[in-house]
């Protein structure tokens, strides 16, 4: 079974970095010796009357505590390593232990940069990774007439008619399309949604009903009615959707002139990052007919189509692990460490640099997207991987700096 580095923790002050050390040692599956045993035996007997500890912590402290207590879970059980695997149970001790220590380590304010709707512009030759936080650019609406509205910039409600087609913002940010009994007669118009780098997911009802999800750096162009033959759309970078069945009036999602999907009703992924080496259509429900020039291939749920210079059919695919932006996390399972890498470059932001020939690296394990840019490179240190920051340039580079 292959072996990869996985995304680990942050040590932090000297006693507690030694129980820190020892905890990730035996989440990681490394075999302890007699004193370390021992140690840990001693450890765990107190653990109760430590408890106190959590006092010290704010509501938003435990949010993210909770939050790194399951990533060193799901790390420690993730597959590929090798050693013993901790039980379950005292697994999620030990990694309880472990977040609370590095929580605690990290100090009181640096955490609360967690409220980021009203963070400033950061110039970016004075800034720290600490500084750099998901979710602070903002997405944008382009209306028919031209006009680009900044949805941070307005609350819950209506933001505008485009002809019989009422446009609100839901409570949860949401952007609905509502369309009044005379939509279906309204030449077409079109709006685009775009979500820029560092932004967070943004959702989006259509008027048929249709949600789509837009990952960072990512736009879809739609009607803002649907009428005619087809309901079709245009997108690029990453989208998931969940198309509602209408059988007279077929689902199209075109990438470009060459490539389209065709569905009736159901739920799929499109990554088509212009930075990634192809086109992938992960089916998760229903059927779907991805079109390549003058290829075409059915999809099957768990199937993913592969549009590069061909069009070629990949099987049994972890679904969870293309769906992991959606639900708030990344995922790795063998990943090289330049597709990690163009990921984190999207969700915060951030320019990659390589200096130098970069070995060949492959990742393993989970890791909540939720997090600060120096946490996730504090986990790729650890991991192995030599890295700094200067200003919004992430450099990595073989020697260690």
């Amino acid at each position: 079974m292959a072996c990869y580095p996985y995304l680990s923790r942050k040590y932090t002050s000297m006693k507690q970095q030694e129980l820190k050390i020892l905890l990730d040692k035996y989440l990681d599956g490394q075999p302890l010796s007699e004193e370390e045993q021992a140690q840990l035996a001693q450890w765990d007997t107190r653990f109760d009357g430590e408890q106190g500890l959590l006092e010290q912590l704010t509501d938003v402290e435990k949010e993210h505590l909770q939050q790194r207590i399951w990533q060193n879970v799901a790390l420690a059980a993730a597959p590929g390593t090798q050693g013993h695997r901790p039980r379950y149970r005292r697994m999620i001790r030990y990694a309880a232990a472990a977040a609370i220590l590095l929580l605690l380590g990290i100090g009181g304010g640096w955490l609360l940069l967690t409220d980021r709707q009203e963070a400033p512009e950061l110039d970016s030759h004075h800034i720290s990774p600490e500084q750099i936080w998901p979710g602070t650019k903002t997405p944008t609406l382009t209306l028919a007439d031209g006009r680009s509205i900044r949805l941070d910039s307005l609350k819950q409600g209506e933001l505008t008619r485009e002809g019989a087609v009422q446009v609100v913002k839901e409570e949860d940010g949401q952007i609905t399309y509502k369309p009044g009994k005379d939509a279906g007669d309204q030449l077409l118009q079109y709006n685009t949604l775009s979500n820029p780098r560092g932004s967070k997911v943004v959702q989006i009802m259509l008027a048929d009903g249709t949600a789509v999800w837009l990952n960072a750096g990512s736009a879809v162009t739609y009607p803002t009615a649907f009428t005619g033959k087809e309901r079709r759309v245009r997108i690029t970078g990453e989208a998931y959707f969940e198309v509602k069945p209408d059988k007279k009036r077929p689902f199209i999602v075109s990438y470009n002139e060459y490539t389209a999907v065709h569905v009736l009703g159901t739920r799929f992924n499109v990554n088509g990052y212009e930075d990634e080496p192809d086109v992938r259509v992960t089916l998760l429900e229903g059927s779907v007919l991805v079109h390549h020039r003058n290829e075409q291939l059915r999809l099957r749920p768990g199937e993913q189509a592969r549009i590069g210079t061909t069009l070629s059919l990949a099987g049994n695919v972890n679904t969870d692990e293309v769906m992991a932006w959606k639900n708030g996390y990344f995922s790795f399972n063998g990943t090289d460490i330049r597709v990690l890498m163009r990921q984190i470059a999207r969700w915060y932001d951030v320019d990659v640099v390589y200096e130098g020939n970069v070995r060949e690296m492959r990742f393993g394990g989970e890791m909540p997207r939720n997090t600060s840019l120096a946490q996730v490179l504090e986990m790729l240190r650890t991991s192995g991987v030599n890295c700094k920051m200067d200003g919004r340039q992430l450099i990595i580079n073989q020697n260690r700096f």
